[in-house]
Parts: structure tokens; C-alpha cells; sequence
């Protein structure tokens, strides 16, 4: 990759990520954009969490 397109990859992703933190947590488009920097490995996953069936339990 040349130099300019390096320092057009980083302004974009400084972009992106400024964009992302100014978001609605809530919103669609923050969902989306989060998923993408997951997969570009920008952002950390979510922790995996152990499922409970006391949630469930509730509506019997």
C-alpha cells in the first residue's frame, strides 16, 4: 500500500471512529458500525455471556 493511500486509510478510520463514539447506542447505524470495526478488529468483541434460564423461568 503507498503512502497516500495509508494516510487516506487512517483519516478515515480516525473518521469512523469519531463518528462511532458520538453515536446513540440504540440507534441502527451504531450497531452497524460497531460490527464492522469488530471484524477490522478496531473495537473488542462483546463478552460472551453464560446463558440463565431464570429470565425464562418467569413467564411459566
Amino acid at each position: 500500500m503507498n503512502k497516500k493511500r495509508q494516510k487516506t486509510r487512517l483519516i478515515k478510520d480516525q473518521e469512523n471512529n469519531s463518528r462511532y463514539k458520538n453515536m446513540d447506542e440504540n440507534s441502527l447505524e451504531y450497531a452497524i458500525t460497531r460490527d464492522k470495526l469488530i471484524r477490522q478488529h478496531k473495537v473488542p468483541e462483546d463478552p460472551v455471556v453464560k446463558s440463565n434460564d431464570d429470565y425464562w423461568k418467569q413467564f411459566k
